[in-house]
């Protein structure tokens, strides 16, 4: 009977032991599952959070989408206007050209048209000096003739003398 005493108090030991365990042991999983739950419900609130991150994402991955497809359109728009303009420029430059030469040839013609005038010019200055000379000649030649007097016959020795004195 002690025996059985002994053991009996060892049985009760070990199922005391064996309840506090069990008891430590919930509690260990109580806590576990609390600290789980709060991880589930962090994990969730992120989750959350990344699905608003990404609608955020796509959004944002539209609206570039569209700005670079609006900004493309519009470059392609302001190099169409740039080539039209480069255009309009490379006619303006040619006809501005044309008008350059044209200027030219005119400057040309105009100095060579002056040239021949210069050369008449002097030509013609030659002529009226020549017939400048040839007039002051005749003036005094007439005044030469003006101023002899009438000589009879007779008396042509003074006349000699009255031309010598003109001279």
């Amino acid at each position: 009977e002690a025996e059985i005493s002994v053991k009996n108090a060892e049985i009760l030991q070990l199922k005391d032991y064996t309840r506090n365990e069990i008891a430590d042991l919930e509690n260990r999983l109580d806590a576990s599952e609390n600290e789980l739950n709060a991880k589930k419900e962090e994990l969730t609130s992120k989750e959350a959070e990344i699905s608003v991150k990404n609608a955020e994402i796509l959004q944002l991955k539209d609206d570039t989408r569209k700005e670079i497809t609006d900004l493309e359109n519009r470059l392609v728009a302001s190099e169409n206007e740039l080539n039209v303009q480069k255009e309009e420029l490379a006619v303006k430059v040619a006809e501005i050209s044309n008008k350059n030469a044209e200027i030219l040839k005119l400057k040309d013609d105009r100095s060579k048209k002056i040239a021949e005038l210069e050369k008449q010019l002097v030509i013609k200055n030659k002529d009226l000096q020549d017939m400048s000379k040839e007039l002051e000649e005749a003036r005094k030649s007439h005044k030469a003739l003006e101023t002899r007097p009438t000589v009879p016959k007779k008396e042509s020795k003074s006349f000699l003398t009255n031309v010598d004195k003109n001279k």
